[in-house]
């Protein structure tokens, strides 16, 4: 006995599911060749695992800390900001739709689509702004 009840539910949640789907998002930042500069040894040899060492860009520093963004490894979606201070890697993290990295001296670093809300921004790259 067909159902055809059943196709139509089927194909609606098929449907549906395509909209959850994290969107891709444009950085600029891959948009150029990755140099030298872009990916720090410490990262590469001490990093947590977490970046795809093939997109990592160096956006800039604050407080003396160097700052990058990459993709994330295990997500297709994923942005990542990895903190570098000294020639030491020092911390890492990602997320979906952005990400924000605090420094041990209290830098907050955002990148993507995550906004904290605080009003003072300054940006280190299209992408990759520190706030507070």
């Amino acid at each position: 006995m067909r159902h055809p009840g059943r196709l139509v539910v089927i194909l609606a949640l098929a449907l549906g599911c395509t909209s959850c789907a994290t969107p891709q998002v444009s950085y600029p930042e891959f948009s150029r060749e990755q140099t030298a500069a872009d990916l720090p040894q410490a990262l590469a040899e001490s990093g947590d695992g977490s970046v795809d060492l093939a997109t990592v860009r160096h956006v800039g520093d604050v407080d003396g800390y160097d700052v990058y963004l990459a993709r994330g490894r295990e997500a297709e979606n994923t942005i990542c900001v990895a903190i570098v201070k000294d020639g030491e890697w020092e911390s890492t993290g990602c997320g979906g739709n952005g990400v924000t990295v605090t420094t041990r001296s209290g830098a907050k670093v955002e990148a993507g689509g995550i906004r904290t809300g605080e009003d003072e921004e300054n940006a280190l790259s299209d992408s990759v702004r520190v706030v507070g």
